[in-house]
């Protein structure tokens, strides 16, 4: 859990994030979900929608290589020794976590 003084960054971004988001996705610190993250479909009388559809879709997240303090990753818990505390900061220096998302909403 090593922060880099100069940059405020883990070498967690150069040894684990950078290398997977870069087999993943041909880009370091990108994720890219081409799948369905939600479908959803309903109908409700009450709103006198006789059929609704949303579809959340194709994300993206950028930026997940800026992983910089506070870094806090599989410490016990002082008072349950069935839970541990994990707190990462993203988009701590060169810029923000971003997630993008194509959304699709059917309503008849």
């Amino acid at each position: 859990q090593s922060i880099d003084p100069l940059t405020g960054l883990s070498q967690i971004n150069e040894l684990v994030i950078r290398p997977l988001t870069e087999s993943q996705s041909g880009i370091p610190g990108t994720l890219l979900l081409n799948d369905d993250l939600l479908f959803a479909e309903f109908n409700s009388t009450l709103l006198d929608v006789e059929h609704a559809e949303i579809r959340i879709y194709n994300a993206r997240f950028d930026n997940l290589d800026n992983i910089g303090e506070p870094l806090q990753l599989f410490e016990p818990h002082l008072e349950d020794p069935y839970i541990i505390n994990n707190e990462a900061m993203f988009g701590s220096n060169s810029g923000p976590f971003q997630v993008f998302t194509q959304v699709k909403t059917f309503l008849k």
